[in-house]
């Protein structure tokens, strides 16, 4: 979780540093000429014109706007069809909205914005109470992977034992993000298995007609004991798995074939039908 934490925080600041270089410095000493001195020259009179005619614009809006009726003589007529103006200004003036404060507030202004921004703000701090200021950072899928893995310890221990089962690296080393390859293979396994447990748990519970069955390899609260369950069934299979390999190895039993159970096609299909 730490090494996640401190990568995302590495490439943060670099992406931070990047946005904050100064590019002005670097081309002062880049200069071509007066050719680009006269290509400036023109481009900011094509400015000034545009400038001049925005404008003229503006002042004939402001004053169609001083000249507007009362909105109490406003009225949807035939003759809004035809004209974009009156009609987008009699819609903005009679659409309902139910905001209780509208008349000590606008609700088109900046600090009405700026008190809805902040409200959310505060809301979002009291749900999550991690910081996030980022409105497009809200959902789960777009926050980095150790905050993901932070809520979620299942499936960091369950990607954890295939990412070092897969490669046989480093926790230490555990990517940002796996393969896609590997995630299909990860809900391959897991459906696969759970195929398996639940036709044991049928098998079991129509024998025995219980009123409750649960799955082989999984404790009577999930929700509660689950994870000190999975850590110690953890805990037990690499202490078994340590023990087995310690033998095998002490005895020179490891490079005996005579000693490997399963040496046939035949004979491994037949351990799976045991199941």
């Amino acid at each position: 979780m730490q090494c996640l934490k401190d990568f995302h925080t590495q490439q943060s600041q670099l992406l931070d540093a990047v946005v904050s270089e100064d590019h002005a410095t670097a081309t002062k000493g880049q200069q071509a000429g007066w050719e680009l001195f006269d290509a400036a020259t023109k481009s900011c009179a094509k400015s000034v014109e545009k400038s001049e005619d925005i404008m003229t614009n503006g002042a004939r809006a402001l004053w169609i706007s001083f000249q507007n009726p009362p909105i109490s003589l406003l009225s949807q007529s035939e003759w809004l069809d035809a004209d974009q103006y009156w009609q987008a200004f009699v819609e903005k003036h009679h659409f309902y909205h139910n905001h209780l404060c509208s008349a000590v507030e606008d609700p088109e202004s900046k600090e009405y914005d700026a008190k809805q921004k902040a409200e959310l703000k505060l809301k979002w701090e009291k749900f999550d109470g991690r910081g996030t200021t980022r409105q497009n950072n809200k959902l789960l899928y777009q926050r980095p992977s150790f905050e993901y893995y932070d809520l979620f310890r299942g499936p960091l221990v369950e990607h954890m034992i295939f990412y070092l089962t897969k490669t046989g690296g480093d926790a230490r080393l555990f990517p940002e993000t796996m393969p896609v390859q590997w995630y299909a293979e990860i809900y391959d396994t897991r459906f696969k298995v759970y195929n398996v447990l639940q036709r044991r748990k049928r098998q079991a519970h129509e024998a025995t007609l219980s009123r409750e069955s649960h799955h082989d390899f999984h404790p009577h609260d999930l929700d509660h004991d689950g994870e000190a369950h999975f850590a110690k069934i953890i805990a037990r299979e690499s202490a078994v798995t340590e023990l087995t390999a310690g033998r095998l190895m002490g005895n020179y039993i490891l490079f005996s074939d005579d000693y490997v159970p399963v040496q046939t096609g035949a004979a491994m299909y037949k351990a799976l039908q045991m199941d």
